[in-house]
């Protein structure tokens, strides 16, 4: 069969989608952290897409430093891909980049992306697991 080209297809295991929007103090990333926890409780073996492109960071990197911390203490919660859809900005992806830096060794499947098809693409990589 031809496809049309413009198309794909992706073979995407199931992921779990969390859009937040607004204004995200420390106290409100915290609580975010703690939901998809609970989110990723209920869901094992799903991915995670969380869609932060409407929101506006309040804070420096010591807050993110204080929830990249918090999200370390339930690196067994989260065994799946976790992509993180963030505004194009300078400043958003700077703080991206020093979320993930500041997980350390904590071994996460964390990438943040600017566009939608992109992270989506990402989610849907079948990983081959060397045998």
């Amino acid at each position: 069969m031809i496809m049309p080209e413009g198309y794909k297809i992706y073979k995407s295991k199931d992921f779990i989608r969390k859009t937040e929007k607004g204004q995200l103090d420390i106290q409100r990333s915290l609580d975010l952290v703690k939901e998809l926890v609970v989110a990723s409780g209920f869901h094992r073996g799903h991915d995670l897409l969380v869609d932060l492109r409407d929101t506006e960071t309040i804070g420096g990197f010591g807050d993110t430093l204080k929830v990249a911390i918090e999200f370390a203490r339930y690196q067994d919660i989260f065994p799946n891909k976790i992509a993180v859809l963030i505004p194009d900005t300078p400043s958003r992806i700077d703080r991206a980049e020093f979320f993930k830096a500041s997980l350390g060794e904590v071994k996460f499947k964390i990438n943040s992306f600017t566009g939608f098809e992109d992270a989506i693409e990402w989610l849907s990589t079948v990983e081959n697991i060397p045998g």
